[in-house]
């Protein structure tokens, strides 16, 4: 089965918008399991037409009469490239919700959308060495370069591909299959066509495969996967998290002092849920309940946060909220201060998981995805990559907190200076 975490469908538009140009479609984003989560709007300024026009190749006095479709595909790529980088990065979904989410490009994105229209993409090319082949050619197809296996292959080259009317592989539908092209004859525009193709759904449209593209059959669709994150191999042992805590509160007490105890594991069953494995809903929320609470523990003296706050203001800060606190406090490099403040932001992410699991279907996939999570959960996998990143936030806070310590003899011993400066001046005084 196709592993994935969101799918995009595309929904018809007509007519300008005010100022703006609107792609041919506007784009439908969906979770894998189906749920409406927000559409895209693809917008370009009305000024930015024709000078985007001029940059593809289009004629100046078709450019001045209408808006070219070549226009409206470049709209159309650059805004899919966008949305797909930023759902694998999990930019988007947009928090807060923003449903129309606007994709609006002007002047200096002219390049960029040329770009994305010059150069058409298929993976039925195939190029060795200087030649280009069609691996999509009809067994019957002329003039046939050779057979490997069941696919025969054409020769073609980049004009005849650009002319082809199969769909560049940006806005293919993901379902279509077994795509046959064939060289068209004489008295035809020369080039390459797409004569068939066949649909895993079974969908009739395909009898129409040059449409099964972005705009054309309604059925069209992709599908993209969230890019999981950057985790060491080191982290995703299933001791890695309860060694990671005992290191972060050894670096906690060599930075603040030895009676600065952070890390407080209730019990040894606390210790034993943290590295077991995950088989089902009930386990997973147990073990994210585990991690809840040792985050909860986490105990930063107030001395080293809490200056000028009230006694009710103390009381009400959650103890993540704390430790970012004394953080900011204790003299960290900038770098390093948004190196701990991402870091925890994780941390708050998973606690978030954990609070909403007994919610609403739509609440629990926001937490799963605004935690870099898959959803729906696969629960040991969930739970190994939950556990890792937890590690690698933990291990990343500790690293900071390491580089205070280092610094720490030189500080005291330029503050020692004046001291002894001052005294000096007494003296003399």
């Amino acid at each position: 089965m196709e592993d994935y975490d969101y799918i995009i469908r595309a929904v018809p538009v007509g007519g300008r918008t005010g100022d703006n140009v609107p792609a041919s479609t506007d784009l439908l984003v969906f979770s894998s399991t189906g749920d409406r989560l927000f559409l895209v709007q693809l917008r370009l300024a009305d000024s930015m037409v024709f000078e985007v026009a001029q940059a593809i190749g289009v004629a100046a006095e078709r450019a001045r009469l209408e808006v070219p479709p070549e226009v409206n595909e470049a709209i159309l790529l650059a805004g899919l490239r966008r949305v797909r980088e930023e759902l694998r990065l999990g930019d988007l979904p947009p928090d807060p919700p923003q449903d129309p989410y606007r994709i609006s490009f002007n002047g200096g994105d002219v390049a960029f959308l040329a770009d994305e229209a010059r150069q058409k993409l298929c993976s039925y090319q195939q190029r060795d060495g200087r030649d280009i082949f069609c691996s999509a050619a009809a067994f019957d197809d002329r003039p046939i370069a050779g057979r490997v296996g069941l696919r025969t292959f054409a020769r073609t080259a980049p004009r005849i591909c650009n002319k082809c009317n199969m769909p560049d592989d940006r806005l293919l539908c993901r379902h279509l299959l077994n795509a046959e092209v064939k060289y068209r004859r004489a008295h035809e525009p020369f080039g390459r066509e797409l004569r068939s193709a066949d649909c895993e759904l079974g969908h009739h449209e395909v009898a129409t495969p040059r449409d099964c593209r972005a705009g054309g059959h309604s059925c069209w669709e992709i599908a993209v996967s969230r890019e999981a994150p950057s985790i060491p191999a080191e982290r995703r042992s299933p001791r890695a998290l309860v060694e990671a805590l005992g290191y972060f509160d050894a670096s906690w007490r060599l930075a603040f002092g030895s009676s600065q105890r952070i890390v407080h594991l209730r019990d040894a069953e606390t210790t034993v849920r943290l590295a077991e494995n995950c088989d089902s809903a009930e386990e997973f929320d147990s073990r994210m309940s585990a991690l809840s609470m040792v985050l909860d523990d986490l105990t930063v003296s107030d001395d080293l946060w809490a200056e000028g706050l009230t006694t009710e203001e103390r009381a009400s800060t959650k103890s993540l909220t704390r430790l970012e606190l004394a953080l900011k406090k204790s003299g960290l490099e900038p770098e390093g201060l948004a190196r701990a403040s991402q870091a925890i932001s994780t941390l708050h992410a998973l606690k978030k998981v954990r609070n909403k699991l007994h919610h609403s279907r739509d609440e629990v996939a926001r937490a799963f995805r605004q935690a870099n999570l898959s959803f729906p959960p696969r629960w040991q996998e969930s739970w190994e990559m939950a556990r890792a990143m937890a590690a690698q936030a933990i291990s990343v806070i500790r690293e900071e907190i390491a580089s205070l310590s280092t610094r720490k003899p030189a500080s005291r011993k330029a503050r020692a200076v004046p001291r002894a400066a001052e005294v000096a001046d007494g003296k003399k005084g």
